[in-house]
């Protein structure tokens, strides 16, 4: 199955699609970039109160065991939907209740 960066909206998508609009080939140079902004980014979210320190804790566990020098998968969007889901599946969605 297609991954794209759609919330939900479109669930699967041809190959070629995903291949015109992924950058997943030459993501692998921004890829420890991506990582670092996204940990800036949980930090200031929790300074501002907007999640908990505990919550961004987790988060920031989760996205630090990432491997910037992994394979990222080809079937994938992009290197930002990769680390999306890769936190997601570590952390869980806070929007789905299971």
């Amino acid at each position: 199955m297609s991954k794209l960066l759609r919330g939900g909206r479109i669930s699967k998508a041809e190959d070629e699609v995903i291949k015109y609009i992924s950058s997943i080939k030459s993501d692998h140079r921004i890829f420890e970039a991506v990582i670092k902004i996204n940990q800036a980014h949980i930090l200031m979210l929790s300074e501002r109160g907007i999640i908990s320190p505990r919550d961004a804790s987790i988060i920031l566990k989760a996205i630090s065991d990432i491997d910037p020098t992994a394979s990222l998968p080809s079937d994938i969007e992009d290197v930002h939907m990769y680390i999306e889901e890769t936190v997601i599946a570590k952390c869980g969605h806070p929007y789905c209740k299971e």
